[in-house]
Parts: C-alpha cells; structure tokens; sequence
C-alpha cells in the first residue's frame, strides 16, 4: 500500500483512458511532512548545538554545508530529470520553473554561507603563528623588561616570547610601538607610526600590557603571564600613595588606566606619550612624581640610583599583563594560553630571578609586604568568539 492514492478519472467519454489528479491537500500536506519533520527538526537541532559550542561550532557548521550542499543538488538534479520512479520523488505538475529557481537560490545560499564563513574563519593558530611572525614591543628602554643592547632583545617580556617560540616554531620580528595606543592600531590592522609611515599590522603584542575592560572591547587577551602594581616613583621615601604630598605635579602615561584616580586625589596631571618622557620630566624636577606600573619604575629607579623598595609607593590593586592578540581570536588564545600555563608553572620563576630580582623586586611574602609581587597560577578563560564582528 503505498502512502498515497491517487485519483483517477474518465477523459472525456472513453473510460479505458485515464489522467492522474494530485492527491488531496490533507494528504498531500501529511505527505511532504513525512520527510520535511524530521530534516527540519534535525537541522534547528544541530544549529541550535552548534552555536552553544562557539569554539568549534561555526566551523563544523561551515564545512558540514559545503558536502551537504553539493548532496541536495546532486538529488534535486536527478529529481528534475525524472531519474526516480517513486512518487514522494518527483516534481509536482506545473511546479517545474518554481523547482529550478528554488534549487538555484538554495546553490547560491550555500555558496554564499560557506564563501562567508573561508573569509572569515578564525586561522588554525599554529598556520597563524608560522614562518616570520611579527611581535610589538613598547619601544622604551624597560630595564627587566625588553631592552636592545649588543646581545639583542633581553627581559622578562623576551622569555615570554620565546617560550611561545618554541611552542609554535616561529621566528621573531620585533616591531617598536612608540606609544600605547599604537598596540591596539596595529593589532587591529595597518597603522602609522609616529613618522606618519604606514606600517604592516603586528600578529601579537607582548609589551606589559595591562588586560582592562575597556581594551577587550577591541582586542583579545591571553594571561594573565604576570601581575603588577601600579606604583609612583617619587624623590620622597614612601611605602604607599598617601605618604605623598599632592602639591606638585605627577605625570602619567596618556591612556594609562590611573588618571582619574589621581585627579581625584588631588594631584596636578601631566600626560606625555610614554613612561620615558614622564622620567625625562621628572630627572629635570618638572614633575615630583611619575605614574607607572611598579615593575617598570624600578628600572628607571635603579638608574638614578633610587631604592625601588624605598622611593616607590604602592596603592592596592592589581595590574594584569596579557599578551594582545587581534579581535575575535578564541582558538588563538587557547593555544596561546595553553603555552603561558606552562610558562608560568616552569620558567616563571627562572625569569623572574633573572630579569626582575635585580632591580630589587621580590615576590610578596604576604599581607605585611606591601612593596611584594604575586605570582599568578594559571591564565583566564579566552573570551568567547563573536561571530558576526570582523577580525
């Protein structure tokens, strides 16, 4: 018995001749929703499970269309050719153009959909990370941090670099970075440097740089790999910010994170483009006080022959460098993320002494060391991907 019945009847008065009427419209409706059900219900299924799964959804959503795609024109073909004898299989009378012209809009859909989604994929990070790959550095001499001498790059900043070196096989170009906001340009794409020349965008940026709210809106993290304080490298000894007196000026670094606070506070602000021409004013008394991460004060401090652990003050809180990667880079910071928990749990320490210890830093010994560094355990969950913003 098949699932239809199909009407027949007399043409004109010879009754040995027959024509085929469509079957009615209740069963023709329970016919097609013997198949159209469970396709329709499969497909919002696995949509719906994919895009709980943006780590890998969208991508298995893509390339599962393309094979699918070609399959769905391959039976609409052979339908449109008659090469199926079952009736569920065949193109309704009078329904021809309407078929050709909904399988065409279906082919281009797909083409579209998958076309979209090869531009804008997120590159496998080891692809991504292969060959030259160019890394910005703020272009301050950062005593611990990154400095250029005779022997090449050095600092703590360098160690990171080069435990990702090994990780994905890579060989490093550095790129200065004069000024912080043009971490966040070249990451985003081409931008100019200082000079007004355009410049070919960076793939990461490793160059103490703090992970705010503010910049994940427009770029991605991987740390934290190191947890700073903000501090003030004042000619006055001081333990923390209140022992300071706000009758003078304080310079900070234009898009630095304290400005506000300071103001608050009391204290007359000088904004420069960089933590170097903060300690140029302050070497030449322009300004009693520079504002800065702790870490990179205690280099310029050791270099006019300050005590960091006397002439840097410390407020409370914490500043947490990440290393930028470009918007929208979930599967890069999970790799990235994946080397950095194993730096920090084998070669931090190492680096640390190395790099840090000699500028009289140390790790805290508890709540009574207020001039201490903390080590962090592991990095932070990746952001999740948000598919319809470009790279």
């Amino acid at each position: 018995m098949t699932l239809s019945r199909e009407l027949r009847t007399p043409i004109g008065d010879d009754p040995d001749v027959e024509k085929t009427l469509p079957p009615p419209a209740a069963e023709f409706v329970r016919r097609e929703m013997f198949w159209i059900a469970p396709v329709s219900l499969t497909t919002v299924v696995f949509t719906l499970y994919a895009l709980l799964n943006p780590r890998w959804g969208a991508d298995a959503a893509a390339i599962l269309a393309l094979p699918l795609g070609v399959i769905s024109l391959v039976i609409t073909i052979f339908i449109d050719r008659g090469r199926f004898r079952q009736p569920l299989l065949r193109i309704p009378p009078g329904r021809t153009v309407v078929w050709r012209l909904a399988a065409v809009a279906i082919a281009v859909g797909l083409t579209a959909t998958v076309g979209l989604w090869w531009v804008q994929r997120e590159p496998d990070p080891f692809d991504y990370l292969s060959g030259r790959v160019r890394i910005g550095y703020t272009s301050d001499q950062y005593s611990g941090w990154h400095t250029v001498g005779g022997s090449g790059h050095a600092g703590f900043d360098v160690s990171v670099a080069e435990t990702l070196q090994r990780r994905f096989d890579f060989e490093v170009e550095w790129v200065r970075l004069d000024v912080l906001d043009d971490r966040m340009e070249a990451l985003a794409g081409r931008w100019r440097d200082q000079q007004g020349n355009l410049q070919e965008p960076v793939k990461l940026v490793i160059s103490n740089f703090s992970m705010t709210p503010r910049r994940a809106e427009e770029i991605d993290f991987a740390g934290p790999y190191f947890v700073d304080r903000q501090g003030y490298l004042s000619k006055t000894k001081a333990r923390v910010l209140v022992d300071l007196p706000t009758d003078g000026a304080l310079c900070v670094v234009e898009g630095s994170t304290s400005s506000e606070f300071l103001e608050v506070r009391g204290w007359s602000i000088v904004n420069r483009p960089s933590l170097d021409a903060c300690v140029s004013d302050f070497k030449r008394n322009a300004v009693q006080a520079v504002s800065g991460d702790s870490s990179a004060l205690a280099g310029y401090a050791v270099q006019q022959g300050l005590d960091p652990a006397q002439y840097i003050a410390f407020t409370s809180g914490a500043e947490e460098y990440g290393i930028g990667l470009p918007n929208n880079s979930p599967r890069l910071c999970l790799a990235i993320s994946e080397a950095l928990d194993k730096f920090l749990a084998n070669e931090w320490t190492n680096a640390f002494g190395t790099n840090l210890k000699p500028l009289g830093l140390h790790i805290t010994s508890g709540a009574d060391d207020p001039n201490g560094l903390t080590r962090p355990t592991r990095t932070d969950a990746c952001q999740q991907p948000e598919p319809w913003k470009q790279q």
